[in-house]
């Protein structure tokens, strides 16, 4: 545009150009050909290397599903709003179009971002908006009400995992690792068609610490849990009761037919002296198997299957 003021006090073209920088920096102007011959000052931004003459299809195209981008549909879409698309960074631009001098066509558009990090992709910043646009404001607002949405989801979830956690923990031997009479109880309590019981009691564990010391004790505390956990099938729950005692739930199909086995395997596993800083502790169980029943039968007759073992 010429730098003139034309006559009878109309604007200058560059005055109409610092208001239209001003007002609207992302607006585009094309003549019938849909050929730019005018653009704002920060429409470079969202369409690198856009230069006047150059063909609008080279930097805008429609947005999947809206109208095809021709001189006619912009000429009879003026008064309305179209939604837009750059062609390289894929900006949805919110155009009201409006039908200019001769065959020319002004579009008036404004960039509709999904965030701050769009700011970043694009390389805008707040002074390359108009002083009335809200868009920076609605982003900034925007982000932080996502950002709060997901501090508080990681928040929920960091509480679900120490919940997790702290439950692990309740039905957990701390020593040993296997369930603790706790987990014990609510195993029963399911009340698991088929559930066998395997009850194993150290023999004279009280010599032991008394010969070797609680540390010791402590240890071969460990090795009995230990072994129980490599015979014992996967699906089953591994248990010290307390003290010298521990018990194996096992579920499944043929639990009774495993409960026997498994009783036999653990006499003979325990054959195997404990090594411990050079000490080797001998130790013995006695092992009752209890068949499948329910809750109040199981825990009655576990008792009575450990004395006759």
């Amino acid at each position: 545009m010429a730098d003139t003021e034309r006559e009878g006090g109309h604007p200058s073209a560059e005055s109409i150009q610092d208001f239209l920088d001003a007002a609207f920096p992302f607006y585009l102007r094309v003549d019938e050909s849909l050929a730019v011959i005018g653009f704002g000052r920060s429409m470079p931004l969202l369409c690198p290397g856009i230069v006047l003459g150059a063909p609008l299809g080279g930097h805008i195209q429609t947005f999947p599903g809206r109208i095809p981008v021709t001189h006619a549909n912009l000429r009879v879409q003026a008064g309305s709003a179209v939604v837009l698309q750059t062609r390289i960074l894929k900006v949805r631009l919110r155009c009201q179009m409006f039908a200019g001098v001769a065959t020319q066509t002004l579009l008036l558009a404004t960039p509709w971002l999904d965030g701050l990090e769009d700011l970043d992709r694009t390389g805008l910043s707040l002074g390359d908006f108009a002083a009335h646009d809200s868009t920076p404001d609605f982003m900034f607002v925007s982000q932080g009400q996502l950002t709060a949405l997901n501090d508080a989801r990681r928040l929920a979830e960091r509480l679900r995992q120490l919940e997790s956690e702290r439950r692990a923990q309740a039905l957990c031997d701390p020593l040993t690792g296997v369930g603790n009479r706790r987990r014990f109880t609510e195993s029963l309590a399911e009340n698991n068609p088929g559930t066998c019981l395997v009850i194993v009691d150290i023999d004279h564990f009280k010599e032991v610490n008394d010969t070797f010391g609680h540390p010791m004790g402590d240890a071969v505390l460990c090795s009995v849990a230990d072994r129980l956990r490599s015979l014992a099938a996967a699906q089953d729950t591994i248990v010290r009761l307390g003290g010298d005692e521990f018990a194996v739930l096992l579920h499944g199909d043929e639990s009774a037919a495993r409960s026997v086995t498994l009783a036999h395997a653990i006499v003979a596993s325990m054959h195997q002296p404990v090594l411990l800083d050079g000490a080797k502790i001998s130790i013995s169980v006695s092992v009752g198997a209890v068949p499948h029943g329910d809750p109040h039968t199981l825990a009655r007759n576990a008792d009575v299957a450990l004395y006759t073992a």
